[in-house]
This record gives structure tokens, sequence and C-alpha cells, in this order.
């Protein structure tokens, strides 16, 4: 526990497990610290792995390569409070949480203040039979978030869902969510309300049936949508407005998607869970150029953890999805050659 008015506090590296019950507390809670740094730590065993409780002022804070698996219910949480305000939570890997509440997600915000960013995570095999846990919620009363460059997979519910307003989804790989009986799309906006976000250059990538993207009645209002690759699901996995449409039908009721397209986004090998680009991906090149603050992509060459690669430093354009794809530079031809005879 990080208390009140606690200031450039590290936990660094610690191995946490059974904190608590499995449906109270955490295994680590920042309430009213700032400018901490919560990094590398294995978290298992309790209600939600890592909280940051917006009561008191918890602003600035880094959580980064941390292991949060086997949770009661969320992985990361931001919330309670308006308070948590400007924290990044980067480089994590969550796994297995959702194993008790029903509804949550391997990142979550409930209630959380300004500016939290979530960015280069890996939210995997979340939820069970009977709990719905998705890879990221951004929930109610949560301002602007910015959720970019994660990889998420095989959870029980949604890829990423959201309600309020004004957030920013970009350039994540989401493949095969809503595992079992349940189906909220790869992409969902949930609560009537739910409006002016802006959802860019993901990979979305549906099980045989299920939806890609749920919009329920009331949540469309100015959403933007575009530079999207999406990829199998039911015969009409686009849900708009509370209407369910095949891909022509969606686009032309919504207005949306001018720049996106349907069709395998070739995957190195997404059985076993590399996301990485085959050369022939149609996502290579095919993304928006979305500014200064989205411009780092995750490198194929590099293992989790993953490092990033400008994407303006590869090809003629971003790439669609978390991955970039390093074009390989033939060396220049010679410009002359000479032969010396003995």
């Amino acid at each position: 526990f990080v208390g009140a008015t606690s200031n450039h506090v590290s936990l660094l590296n610690n191995t946490i497990k059974y904190s608590g019950d499995s449906s109270w507390y955490s295994g680590i809670v920042l309430v009213g610290a700032s400018n901490g740094l919560i990094h590398g730590n294995n978290v298992s065993y309790g209600k939600n792995g890592i909280s940051l409780r917006g009561t008191a002022t918890t602003d600035s804070n880094t959580i980064e390569e941390n292991t949060v698996s086997y949770m009661g219910a969320a992985g990361i949480a931001i919330g309670a409070g308006q308070l948590a305000t400007n924290n990044i939570v980067q480089y994590n890997d969550v796994s297995f949480v959702g194993q008790l509440v029903d509804d949550t997600a391997g990142l979550d915000t409930n209630d959380s203040g300004v500016g939290n960013v979530f960015r280069y995570n890996r939210v995997h095999e979340c939820g069970t039979a009977s709990t719905r846990c998705g890879g990221v919620m951004v929930d109610v009363l949560s301002p602007p978030t910015l959720v970019y460059g994660n990889v998420i997979y095989l959870n029980t519910n949604a890829c990423i869902k959201v309600t309020a307003s004004g957030h920013t989804i970009a350039n994540n790989t989401c493949y095969h969510n809503n595992e079992g009986t349940f189906d909220q799309g790869e992409l969902s906006a949930f609560i009537s309300g739910a409006a002016s976000s802006t959802w860019k250059n993901n990979i979305l990538v549906a099980s045989t049936g299920k939806s890609l993207a749920q919009f329920a009645t009331g949540t469309t209002t100015r959403q933007v949508l575009n530079y999207n690759i999406w990829y199998g699901g039911s015969a009409t996995p686009f849900q708009w407005n509370g209407i369910n449409y095949n891909y022509a039908d969606y686009k032309t009721n919504s207005s949306q998607d001018a720049h996106s397209s349907v069709g395998d986004p070739l995957f190195t090998n997404a059985g076993s869970a590399d996301f990485t680009l085959q050369n022939a991906s149609p996502a290579i090149n095919a993304g928006a150029d979305l500014g200064s603050t989205y411009q780092n992509g995750l490198d194929p060459r590099s293992s989790f953890p993953w490092s990033t690669l400008n994407q303006n430093s590869q090809g003629s354009g971003w790439e669609v999805g978390a991955f970039v794809f390093v074009h390989q530079i033939l060396p220049a031809p010679p410009t002359s050659l000479s032969a010396t005879v003995k």
C-alpha cells in the first residue's frame, strides 16, 4: 500500500501473492501517491492485481513490465474517484484475471481522472465460462483515455469496450476475444451516451459467429472509425446503433470506415500468439499517421516486453495494428567493378 503524499516511490521486482482474498483488496494499491514507479512485479491471487485509486491525488505514476495473473476481478484498475490522473500503464502482461467477478477487464478504468494511458500491454485468456472479462474496459465516468499499441487475445469479453466520450483507441491488435458464450464485439461502445471517440489503425479478428463491433443504441454520436482491418465473425458482425449489418450495409448506414478493409491480416502465426505481420499483409503501410503521441509501434524483432520503433522510420506509411513491419533495405549495387588477372 502506497498512501497519501507518497511521492517518487519505486516498487520493483516483488512477488506478491494471496493479498487479502480473491474478493477484497489488491496486491498493490496506490492512493494519493504520485510520480511513482511500479516495475517488474509478479502479482497473483487477490481481487485486483494493481489498483490506482483516485480518492486522493494519484498522479503521474508509471505501471510497467508487471505480470498480473489469476485475480478475482481486474488485472490493473484505475478509478474509485477522479483524482487518479496522468498515469501510464505499459508493457504489462495480464492473464487469467476475472476469475470470480463478472464483467471486468484485464485493464480497467471506472470513475477515473484525466490523462490516463494504456499502451503496449499484452492481455490474454482472461475470464471464465461464467465470467465476462475483456481486454480493456473504459467504464463509466472515465474522462478521455488513450488506448494504443496493445495486443489482446482469447479473452471472454470484448477486446476494447468504452463508455463516456473522447477516448482514442489506436493501433491495437485484437484476436478472437469473446471466447465461449459471450459476445460484445472486438470493439464495443456499450452504454447510451458514449460518443466522440476515435477508433483508428486497429486490427480486429473475430471468432466464427461472433461480432466485430457492437455500438449499442445511443452510442454512435460523433464516433470516428477509420483505417481499420476487420476479419471473421458472423454474417452480420457489425452492430451500429443497435442494428446488425454486414460490412457493406454497415458502411452505408454508419458512414464510417471509409479507408478500412475486410480481409485476413496475415499474422505470422496467430495460433502461437505471434501477431507480427507477414510480408504480404494488407496492414503494411495501410494506416493513418496519427501524430507523435502514437508514432511508436511494437518492434517485431523483439520479444515481450517488446521494444518499439518509430512508424515513420519504416516504409511509406504507418501499419494497421500494434506491430510495425520492418522493411528490408538491400545494399546498393556497386557503381564500378574491377578485376586483377594474375
